[in-house]
């Protein structure tokens, strides 16, 4: 599987063990140089379109919540 059609079906936003569980080391690397996918902070990656709130709690492994939550939620 395409490591940016991964990040798409996980939100946007993953860790690089599941991306290279479900991928390849050489793909998430490739794809990173391409600039598909950009790297938000250790071990964390995102689509570089993926929502804001999703990708400041990427930066430090943590979850969306309260009104960042509700607003992704509709």
């Amino acid at each position: 599987m395409d490591v940016v059609e991964i990040l798409e079906r996980a939100g946007g936003i993953a860790g690089r063990a599941a991306l290279v569980a479900l991928s390849s080391r050489a793909e998430v690397d490739r794809a990173l140089r391409q600039g598909a996918v950009v790297r938000d902070g250790h071990g964390r990656y995102a689509l570089p379109v993926a929502d804001a709130a999703r990708r400041a709690a990427n930066r430090i492994d943590g979850v969306v919540s309260h009104r960042s939550a509700a607003l992704l939620h509709g």
